[in-house]
């Protein structure tokens, strides 16, 4: 006789996002806690630490610092990955294939190796740490995954598509931006946001390279180390407000324009 348990999937589903969400909605009930110290049972609830954190200059500089970053370093790694990843789909050599395997290894590396290395050739070529070392930094880590991305749509990319274009006569600077483009911008567009997301969370690269200037996570790290600093909870909890609001917008962007490209 086959047991069946109706509740079993919801149950597995939901005790997963329990793990996974537990520790977020923990950090976001503590951010309204009145206590200086983080524990159950809750006194009162509160919005002082947000209010605190409204007016910490310390913490409106690292964060335009870190969005600077992010924003810059998202960039420059579109335009890098982006024309990386069609020079690989497009060629069908096996040397390219190789070379594109080496595209990728900076993810794979441990970011403190990768960081180590990065700060010794800059000592080695006696750069000073500045907001551009940083910047060199996240787009190393970001440009892979660009590719990475848009690498992934690109292999079922049907090329016919855009040599059928210019057989009717448009260039190729009008076949890609009316044919490959518009199919390619859902990739392009998702890969962004995870880049974006990824560099503004960038802890290690960041410690290694930064100059004076310090990033949303370096100031976390900083207040945290030395003592328990409840406005912690509240910068944590807005930042994962805004991640989870970046990724549902650009789920809905990305949907919308991959409907319009297909139609």
């Amino acid at each position: 006789m086959r047991l069946r348990l109706p509740g079993w999937p919801w149950l597995v589903i939901g005790g997963t996002l329990l793990f996974l969400y537990g520790p977020v909605f923990v950090t976001g009930l503590f951010s309204f806690s009145d206590s200086n110290v983080a524990g159950f049972p809750l006194r009162a609830l509160t919005v002082r630490w947000y209010v605190n954190l409204w007016h910490d200059p310390q913490f409106r500089e690292s964060g335009l610092f870190s969005v600077k970053i992010a924003a810059v370093s998202t960039v420059i790694a579109v335009l890098i990955g982006t024309p990386a990843a069609l020079a690989a789909a497009r060629s069908r050599s096996v040397g390219m294939r190789f070379l594109s395997g080496f595209y990728v290894v900076p993810l794979l590396l441990p970011a403190l190796v990768l960081a180590v290395s990065m700060a010794a050739m800059f000592r080695l070529l006696n750069v000073r740490l500045t907001f551009w070392t940083v910047l060199a930094g996240h787009v190393v880590m970001s440009a892979p995954l660009i590719f990475l991305v848009v690498g992934a749509r690109l292999r079922g990319f049907d090329w016919s598509l855009p040599d059928a274009a210019r057989v009717l006569g448009a260039s190729q600077v009008q076949a890609f931006l009316r044919v490959t483009a518009p199919l390619l911008a859902p990739a392009v567009l998702g890969g962004a946001i995870l880049a974006f997301a990824i560099s503004m969370d960038n802890f290690v690269v960041s410690l290694f390279l930064t100059g004076g200037s310090s990033t949303l996570p370096l100031l976390i790290w900083s207040r945290m180390r030395e003592f328990f600093d409840p406005t912690v909870n509240a910068m944590a909890t807005l930042y994962i407000v805004m991640t989870l609001l970046a990724a549902v917008i650009a789920e809905r962007v990305s949907g919308l324009r991959a409907t319009r490209a297909a139609s």
